[in-house]
C-alpha cells in the first residue's frame, strides 16, 4: 500500500498506458522507450489538472529517471525492448 502511494501513476493510469502501449505496438506504432516518461508525465498533469480547482497553479514533477525501469517490471507484457522500442511479449498460435 504504501509503495502505491509512492507510485508516479495511479494504477488505472498504469493499466491505461500498457493498453495504450500494447494497441500501438499491434497497430505497427512501438512507442519509442524515450517517451515513456514524457507520455507518464502527460498523464500525471491531466490527473492534477482534473482535481485541482481552475486558477490553482500546481507544479506536477516529471517521473524520475530509473521510472521507466521500475514500470517495466511492473508490466511484463511490456518488458522486451528491439532497438529501442517497447515490444509486446503477445504470443500468438494463428
Amino acid at each position: 500500500e504504501k509503495a502505491q502511494s509512492q507510485q508516479y501513476l495511479t494504477l488505472s493510469e498504469e493499466k491505461a498506458l500498457v493498453k495504450y502501449l500494447l494497441q500501438m505496438s499491434r497497430n505497427g506504432f512501438p512507442i519509442p522507450v524515450k517517451y515513456l516518461g514524457s507520455l507518464a508525465y502527460i498523464i500525471a498533469c491531466r490527473r492534477s489538472s482534473a482535481v485541482q480547482p481552475s486558477g490553482t497553479n500546481v507544479s506536477i514533477d516529471a517521473p524520475g529517471k530509473n521510472w521507466p525501469q521500475a514500470f517495466k517490471r511492473r508490466h511484463p507484457t511490456v518488458q522486451v525492448m528491439l532497438n529501442g522500442l517497447w515490444l509486446p511479449l503477445i504470443l500468438s498460435f494463428e
